[in-house]
């Protein structure tokens, strides 16, 4: 296989990879909710699997871009897209009661909160083994 080919697979693997893990996010913040009555067993686990969710979405967007660009602009418009498609999906939510789920600015906070340290810590890593 040349390299030409080599790069194309790779970069459909990236996008594929993105792609899937966009529509399960879709899925996830959008299908109905049971969520069993009384306390949690862990204080505040959905907010921190918000975090980690778009830490991990954020993380995997800028894998696929920075093989093509450099700079702090891909982190900043990608931090951006998260939290805005986090807030999005909050809206949602909120705007379609029958999912028996609701609006919450703590989850959105937690989603822009997981994207910015993703984006953060890309760019110091990035910066570090630059050539």
């Amino acid at each position: 296989m040349t390299s030409w080919r080599k790069l194309l697979a790779r970069a459909r693997l990236r996008w594929t990879i993105g792609a899937l893990f966009t529509v399960g996010l879709i899925a996830l913040s959008l299908a109905p909710l049971s969520v069993p009555s009384g306390p949690q067993p862990i204080p505040q686990a959905d907010k921190v699997a918000h975090f980690l969710l778009y830490a991990l979405y954020a993380a995997l967007i800028l894998g696929m871009l920075f093989p093509y660009r450099r700079g702090w602009k891909p982190i900043l418009w990608t931090v951006a897209y998260c939290a805005l498609f986090g807030a999005l999906m909050e809206a949602l939510q909120g705007a379609f009661p029958a999912l028996g789920r609701q609006a919450c600015v703590a989850d959105a906070a937690a989603n822009a909160l997981g994207a910015m340290s993703a984006g953060a810590v890309f760019g110091l890593v990035r910066r570090k083994v630059r050539p």
